[in-house]
């Protein structure tokens, strides 16, 4: 298998994963549409981020797609390099690695500050009551996301610095407030299932 059949399989999958979100989960799963009108005003429903993001999904699908078909109809040989060699499988095992941590932080970090404010004598009630306000709504998602975002960038250019870690945080920080400025009341992810 050449890496134009695996650019086209990851292709097809993202592209079913993408129709199952669109057609089946976002609608199942959330209740209010993309745009809400209520008394007159237009507001931003609960389905529109995960909308967007599933049809960036599907926009990337069609586009491997498309490329894996180009690639493969204008090879007349396969050009025989092994697609999952060493460095790939590191890079895939490193990435599985990334996000995991990253994931983890996102949902214990908040909680678990939560907690420790509590047990040192500061009384401040649950991360649930906690999880709309500042700081705490923005720690497991800042942190965790800056993680994600170091570790990617990390991987990609092979290095470790301060500055990388400066860019990834104020990315996840940009990001946060991206998601949450606008909106009066979403929760940033993963505080609504806390």
């Amino acid at each position: 298998m050449t890496s134009h059949h695996w650019t086209l399989s990851l292709g097809l999958f993202f592209l079913a994963f993408a129709l199952s979100g669109l057609f089946l989960w976002i609608p199942a799963g959330i209740d209010s549409g993309v745009v809400e009108r209520f008394r007159g005003r237009t507001e931003i429903g609960d389905a529109m981020a995960p909308t967007v993001a599933t049809i960036g999904i599907l926009i990337t699908a069609i586009w491997m797609i498309v490329d894996g078909i180009r690639k493969l109809k204008s090879s007349s040989t396969p050009d025989g390099q092994e697609v999952l060699d060493r460095d790939s499988l590191f890079f895939l095992a490193m990435s599985i690695i990334n996000f995991a941590v990253g994931f983890v932080l996102m949902v214990w970090l908040g909680p678990l500050i939560v907690d420790l404010v509590n047990a040192s004598g500061g009384d401040i009630g649950s991360y649930r009551q906690l999880r709309d306000t500042v700081p705490y709504k923005y720690v497991g998602f800042v942190i965790g996301g800056g993680i994600i975002i170091f570790g990617f960038i990390s991987l990609v250019e092979r290095r470790w610095s301060g500055k990388l870690a400066a860019i990834s945080l104020a990315a996840a920080v940009v990001l946060a407030l991206i998601f949450d400025l606008p909106f009066e009341d979403i929760l940033l992810p993963p505080n609504g299932d806390q």
